[in-house]
């Protein structure tokens, strides 16, 4: 008795030491850089904790071992990015692709978005993490529209808040609470700094990193700057930016890992001109002013970052810097402002300011309506708390919610304005926007505005009329990409470019309502205008007559190839087989809204093409998969599955029921790793791979090991050029899944499995130590054989990585695909296949709830009349596929 009693106290001790284990355990999908959290306006926030200065796993590789971690702000202007450092870096590219506060601390340049607390008796105390003081408590939130910090020491804490306000204002609000926690008045002084040094960047020489892949570094180009102004009645610091010298694009964007230049078509090099730049300011919104500073020199003097002359004398000087030169490689101009308090016994004093980069008139109007709103923040959080998709799938996928929520704010924070075009867009991001300067490429806004046309269909249409015009007139010809200030990247061309125009157009068109936009004029790249239909219609032209056909029925390959870049000059495709597939899928959508506009001739042209290209797609078939494309006449996929084609050749019609259940069994044992060898990597816990393994003893299709070298051979061992787990492409394949719910055993269950590893929570609960991929991630992560699946990107630049689009888009697709969402020319078709019993989920335009036997929802649109309604609750069909 005395052991049974001895061995329960241990199995009662057991039990609750795994209870309290599992009470503080982080939510799922969290990692080990922090947690995640929910605020107080029931929106994701990540709570980053870990220790970066002291932790190993702080470094990261695919940065060549730079511990820096960080979150993108944005709203519909302009974005930001927010480090575990503690400060924020404001970029803009309404004018010029640029930095308006480069972080250069090797030249006295810290970015800003934090102060100095200076307290009687002369104690200073920094809120930027890396110079906190001996004991300080730091808290650092990285949440949806906003940066917060927490800085508690003795008897003050500072709450501070860094966020892009939601709408389309060019500026960054930064809300200073500072809290007294002592029975004594606590008097004080606040610094705020914001740094001033813009610049763009641009790709340097490639260079080899440590782990041997050649990265292309970033040189920044510094802007010319006149001295800064001090308005005293409205509390404003400015400076103007001076007309940008000629800049010169490389002629290269891309290198082998040998460090050679791709085998691509030569850039030519352009100028950049910014004839009418923008004034960067700084505004003191709500709080005293008792002096500024603009002068680095003046301002830090014989101090350091973390104790500045200035701060320890508290009193600011009035130092004007002197003018910038571009030749001066950044400049001696900062904005600080100091800001006397006196805070009560537990009570605490709310300062605000305001950082940002406008039109020079627009600066004072800007600031007098944000220092007239007492709430701010609150607003602003609210509209993101309206904006953001909720779901409620379960507590088992109650994460997912979480995701779904988080991905809706990330899609909308990319969000820019271009002055030269005169639109909105959402940019890609990531090492194209941040380090290669341009935005590109051209089909993947489309894209990313397909899911954004049911959360904001005015951000979806502002992306599709600055997509129009990038059309050149008579030939519909389209660049690759667009530099700043519209300015075409002409890198060659792709036979796949019009697909995206004429779907974007089509979901936004049927979904919304609004055929009032194909009537709008948008103008061409080279001259006049046209309506947004005709340039649907020249994308037709375009397709047919300019990209062309080749004997197999595919189209030419041009250039770059198809969605695969320069997959022409590393496979040496000629003819794309996927193309058909998207563009048969394409025009049957463009069909329906000709049916709309009563465009009947032009509806049964398109049907009748679409067929024509469905029945060349069958062609493809090998008794297993559908073929990739053609070399000349040797076929590219007939060996090695590609994960790329066998989407569209579901969405296009082309694949039978028995087809699409072989192309269901191949890519589970090719592509997501499902009974694969073990030698190969073991059970999947990402996304599926795009190619199979080379080494795969069950493919007898090899890529070269010359070409294999590539940069854009993701990860090694790879069966193909565009190695890795792509999310687009498994975006794809969660789409075209999701259609054969009722008709292949198995399909419902693995969109949705596919769906969910293809989400952050997946990968970082996979991949723990990893920071791509916990709070963004890049276009591609490393397959399940990779040598590292850990990893994500194709190490496109050595200076950024991660925070990119394409993940929150095809992330948010997968869901309205899977809840079956198909407007029509009618109205709409709502088919759910999503294998959950009861869920139920709401978009700002769109809102469903499945419970068993019945579902209910609403839809929004644009404009009024009789919208035809069919629901339909698909059955399950037999003999179902065990998917894990």
């Amino acid at each position: 008795m005395r052991v049974l009693r001895h061995t329960a106290v241990a199995l009662a001790t057991v039990l609750a030491l795994a209870l309290a284990a599992q009470a503080a355990a982080a939510p799922y999908g969290s990692g080990s850089f922090g947690r995640w959290r929910t605020d107080r306006f029931g929106l994701p926030a990540y709570r980053y904790t870990l220790d970066e200065e002291r932790s190993p796993r702080a470094a990261r590789p695919e940065l060549l071992g730079l511990r820096d971690a960080w979150h993108q702000l944005g709203n519909d202007r302009l974005t930001a990015n927010a480090y575990n450092h503690g400060y924020t870096q404001l970029w803009d590219q309404e004018r010029l692709f640029q930095w308006t506060n480069l972080h250069e601390p090797q030249k006295r340049h810290y970015a800003g978005g934090y102060g100095f607390l200076r307290m009687r008796g002369g104690r200073v105390v920094s809120t930027l993490y890396d110079d906190r003081p001996a004991g300080a408590r730091v808290t650092r939130d990285f949440g949806s529209g906003y940066y917060e910090r927490t800085t508690t020491l003795g008897r003050a804490a500072v709450v501070e808040r860094v966020y892009a306000p939601f709408g389309d204002d060019p500026l960054l609000l930064h809300d200073v609470r500072i809290v007294n926690r002592s029975r004594k008045p606590l008097n004080a002084s606040w610094f705020e700094y914001w740094d001033v040094n813009p610049a763009f960047p641009l790709p340097d020489k490639p260079a080899r990193d440590g782990s041997g892949h050649v990265n292309r570094p970033v040189r920044q180009v510094h802007r010319a700057m006149d001295s800064p102004r001090y308005d005293r009645a409205e509390r404003t610091l400015s400076v103007a930016q001076r007309p940008s010298a000629n800049v010169f694009v490389p002629a290269n964007l891309f290198v082998t890992s040998a460090g050679q230049e791709a085998p691509q078509q030569a850039l030519t090099p352009i100028t950049q001109l910014d004839a009418r730049p923008l004034t960067i300011f700084a505004a003191a919104l709500r709080g005293p002013v008792a002096g500024v500073d603009t002068d680095v020199d003046a301002f830090f003097g014989d101090g350091d970052r973390a104790r500045p002359d200035a701060v320890a004398a508290d009193r600011a000087t009035g130092s004007i810097a002197p003018p910038a030169s571009e030749q001066e490689n950044g400049g001696r101009t900062l904005f600080a402002l100091r800001a006397p308090v006196h805070v009560r016994p537990g009570g605490s004093a709310t300062l605000r300011y305001a950082y940002g980069i406008a039109r020079p008139e627009a600066v004072q109007p800007l600031v007098a309506r944000y220092r007239a709103r007492t709430r701010p923040f609150e607003a602003s959080q609210r509209a993101w708390d309206r904006f953001a998709p909720r779901a409620s799938l379960g507590k088992r996928h109650r994460w997912l919610a979480r995701e779904l929520r988080w991905q809706g704010y990330m899609l909308r924070s990319f969000d820019v304005y271009d002055d030269g075009c005169g639109h909105h867009v959402i940019d890609q991001g990531g090492a194209y926007q941040y380090g290669l300067s341009y935005q590109g490429s051209y089909r993947d806004p489309l894209m990313h505005a397909l899911p954004m046309i049911y959360l904001d269909p005015w951000v979806a249409r502002e992306t599709i009329l600055y997509s129009a015009q990038e059309q050149r007139a008579g030939s519909g010809q389209m660049p690759y990409g667009m530099y700043s200030l519209c300015r075409p990247l002409d890198l060659g061309t792709s036979s796949d470019m019009d697909v995206w125009l004429l779907l974007a157009i089509s979901e936004y068109v049927l979904a919304t309502r609004d055929t009032a936009v194909l009537r709008r004029p948008v103008r061409f790249a080279d001259r006049d205008a046209a309506t947004l239909w005709q340039h649907a219609k020249l994308a037709v032209h375009h397709q047919e007559e300019v990209v062309g056909r080749g004997p197999h029925g595919g189209y030419d390959a041009k250039d770059l190839g198809d969605w695969a870049d320069f997959i022409t000059q590393y496979q040496g495709l000629t003819e794309s087989m996927i193309v058909p597939g998207q563009v048969a899928f394409a025009y049957r959508r463009l069909a329906q809204v000709a049916d709309v506009v009563g465009d009947r001739a032009f509806a049964r042209r398109l049907r009748a093409k679409a067929l024509e290209l469905q029945r060349a797609v069958a062609r493809q078939w090998n008794g297993r998969w559908f073929v990739r494309g053609y070399a000349g006449e040797r076929k590219l996929g007939d060996g090695a599955i590609f994960g790329d084609m066998q989407p569209w050749a579901i969405l296009s019609r082309a694949a039978t029921r028995r087809q699409s259940l072989s192309i269901l069994r191949a890519t589970r044992r090719f592509l997501t790793g499902i009974g694969a060898p073990l030698l190969l990597g073991g059970r999947p816990r990402i996304g599926s791979a795009q190619v199979p393994a080379n080494d795969d003893p069950d493919v007898t299709e090899h890529y070269s090991s010359a070409s294999s070298e590539a940069v854009f051979s993701v990860g090694g061992n790879n069966a193909g050029l565009m190695g890795g787990s792509w999310q687009v492409v498994n975006g794809w394949l969660v789409w075209a899944m999701s259609t054969l719910a009722d008709r292949v055993p198995g399909a419902r269950g693995f969109a949705f499995d596919e769906w969910r590893r293809n989400t952050l929570a997946a990968h970082a609960r996979a991949f723990p130590d990893a920071w791509d991929g916990t709070i963004s991630t890049d276009d591609v992560c490393w397959s399940y054989y990779s040598r590292d699946p850990s990893q994500c990107g194709f190490h496109l630049s050595s200076d950024y990585a991660g925070q990119i689009s394409h993940q929150p888009a095809w992330i948010l697709w997968g869901l309205l695909k899977q809840a079956g969402v198909e407007p029509t020319a009618t109205g709409y078709t709502i088919s759910p296949s999503m294998p959950l019993a009861r869920y139920s989920f709401r978009l700002p335009r769109i809102g469903l709830a499945v419970r068993r036997g019945r579902l209910s929802g609403f839809v929004k649109s644009a404009a009024g009349g009789r919208l035809q309604m069919r629901v339909r609750l698909r059955a399950r069909p037999r003999h179902g596929v065990r998917v894990r």
